[in-house]
């Protein structure tokens, strides 16, 4: 279907961090969040946008080491979806932008 593997990755990309943001959405919506810390971060996540991907990994790195702590099974989930999408955005952000011919 595509013509260019660049474009096929790109896609491939943006369907995994949509599906990721979908379970984070879902995890946080419909669990109660018990950890206070994993709140407080969460309430702060429209910081993460305006990121460098030193903070990117900065912050990943406190999302799994917070983890260790957590004991609700939920909060775990969220903490991973979390990273999912860290780990998708920073591989968007490392490429270079694709040019559709």
């Amino acid at each position: 279907m595509f013509n260019d593997r660049k474009e096929e990755e790109f896609i491939k990309t943006q369907k995994r961090l949509i599906s990721d943001m979908y379970n984070f959405y879902i995890s946080v919506k419909k669990g109660k969040i018990e950890d206070g810390n994993l709140i407080n971060m969460l309430g702060n996540i429209d910081d993460v946008s305006n990121f460098t991907v030193e903070e990117y990994e900065d912050f990943r790195d406190n999302i799994i080491n917070q983890m260790k702590n957590i004991n609700c099974t939920n909060d775990k989930i969220v903490c991973e979806n979390l990273i999912c999408i860290l780990d998708e955005t920073i591989k968007i952000d490392s490429k270079q932008e694709l040019q559709f011919v």
